[in-house]
């Protein structure tokens, strides 16, 4: 059985996948290449490369499940990204996702700025709503807590 996508997933040839790069900013990269990337429009685009050739991500793709958890994530209540679109290059074995960013600052650069032990037990409780919540993130990291507004 397939993930079925809550967005359309759009197939696009190599050459457009190319320009997509090409005219955006880097912001992540891994020894493979780009992963995150900052475009013009003020969005950003997530890539997402399948690591091994027998992979449950041939019936569930990384980039539809990373969209189907934000939406998942805004049932819930937890401010998250907003997914526009997900796109399919089938020559570069890459799928991206482009989505509008949390408005806010990155908890890691705040917590730079000020390690204040208040800060600290606020992130403690966001983690322990996401949990109480049944959300478990694997990969999280003060890198991807936006803190806005007061609130994490």
């Amino acid at each position: 059985m397939f993930l079925k996508s809550i967005l359309p997933i759009q197939t696009i040839t190599a050459e457009v996948f190319d320009q997509r790069i090409a005219s955006a900013e880097l912001i992540v990269a891994d020894r493979i290449g780009p992963k995150v990337m900052h475009l013009d429009n003020g969005n950003i685009i997530k890539l997402f490369r399948r690591k091994r050739a027998i992979s449950s991500a041939l019936f569930a793709p990384y980039a539809v499940r990373f969209s189907n958890n934000a939406f998942r994530l805004k049932e819930l209540d937890i401010p998250t990204i907003t997914p526009i679109g997900i796109q399919h290059c089938p020559q570069r074995k890459t799928h991206i996702v482009e989505y509008q960013p949390l408005p806010g600052e990155l908890l890691r650069g705040l917590l730079q700025k000020d390690g204040s032990e208040a800060l600290f037990q606020q992130t403690a409780e966001f983690i322990a709503e996401l949990h109480n919540k049944g959300i478990y993130f694997r990969s999280l990291h003060f890198e991807n807590i936006v803190y806005h507004d007061g609130r994490l």
